[in-house]
């Protein structure tokens, strides 16, 4: 299926354009899983990208796809955290957005550290880190809505 027939797909392979254009060359990644988890037909910066790489490891010229790619992960990051934030960043979302949406709140309650606490206590993780999980989601969000 072509992308421009899933809308939420064009925005979230835009998003993850404009995150590769701005120096995240792991996005290239995120965009080839995600077409394959939707069964969408690569758009041309993918495919413009990701072949010249393949074709260098297939020949034999990298010894790693992830160089032939020019992807690696930032020195010191640490993939437990990492793991964490992409197995509990939307749950904790959704759930600070659940809260703060409840019924019979008509202003809704206030994005606050009580708030980020519970939540978190909820989920096994600190204030801060509810807080940095929340603000990642939200920052993604809004940069495809």
């Amino acid at each position: 299926m072509n992308c421009e027939q899933q809308p939420f797909g064009v925005l979230t392979l835009e998003q993850l354009r404009m995150e590769f254009e701005a120096g995240d060359r792991s996005k290239l990644i995120s965009a080839i899983a995600f077409c394959a988890r939707h069964k969408l037909v690569m758009p041309e910066w993918v495919a413009d990208t990701f072949l010249p790489g393949a074709q260098k490891w297939l020949y034999h010229e990298v010894r790693v796809l992830d160089e032939a790619l020019g992807i690696s992960w930032p020195k010191g990051m640490r993939m437990s955290n990492e793991r964490n934030k992409k197995k509990l960043m939307w749950p904790v979302f959704n759930a600070i957005e659940k809260l703060r949406k409840t019924p019979g709140n008509p202003g809704g309650r206030p994005l606050d550290d009580n708030l980020f606490d519970q939540v978190g206590a909820e989920f096994g993780i600190g204030t801060t880190t509810a807080k940095k999980y929340y603000y990642s989601a939200k920052r993604w969000m809004d940069g495809i809505l």
